[in-house]
C-alpha cells in the first residue's frame, strides 16, 4: 500500500460501495446506514487484519482481494447460524438453506466491498502497470 491515507480511503470505500449496492437494490436509503455499520465493522474487525496478515506475503491482485472480500462478507453466517442449529434450535425452519442463500448475498456484499477496494489501493493504474 502507498500510503496509510490511501489504505485508509480503500477500508471505506470497501464499507461504503457494499451500502450503496444495497441502497441501489432495495430502492430507498433506508438501507444505508445499517448496511454501512454492518460493513465497517467487517472491515475493522475482519478483513484489516486479514488484508495486515497477507500483505506481508502476497500482493493484492483482484483475484486474491475478491476471494477474501467474498470469505468476509459471508464468516458470520455460519458463526451465527450452526451453533444454535446444532443444539436443535429453529424449529422446522430450513436453515442451512437460508444460511447459504444469507451467505450468497452477503458474500456478494463482500466482492462488491473487495472491488471498490482494489480499485483504490491496489489497481494496475496505481502502480504504473499495464
Amino acid at each position: 500500500m502507498d500510503s496509510p491515507r490511501l489504505g485508509c480511503l480503500g477500508f471505506l470505500a470497501a464499507a461504503a460501495a457494499p451500502a450503496i449496492a444495497a441502497t441501489v437494490l432495495s430502492g430507498t436509503t433506508d438501507a444505508f446506514i445499517p448496511v454501512f455499520v454492518a460493513a465497517a465493522a467487517h472491515v475493522a474487525l475482519i478483513a484489516l487484519p486479514l488484508y495486515l496478515m497477507l500483505d506481508l506475503r502476497y500482493r493484492a491482485t483482484l483475484p486474491r482481494v475478491i476471494g477474501a472480500a467474498i470469505m468476509v462478507g459471508a464468516l458470520p453466517i455460519p458463526l451465527a447460524v450452526f451453533p444454535p442449529f446444532l443444539l436443535g434450535g429453529f424449529g422446522g425452519v430450513d436453515v442451512v438453506r437460508s444460511a447459504a442463500t444469507a451467505a450468497l448475498v452477503l458474500g456478494g456484499f463482500g466482492a462488491v466491498g473487495g472491488l471498490a477496494f482494489w480499485l483504490v489501493i491496489g489497481a494496475p493504474w496505481r502502480r504504473g502497470a499495464a
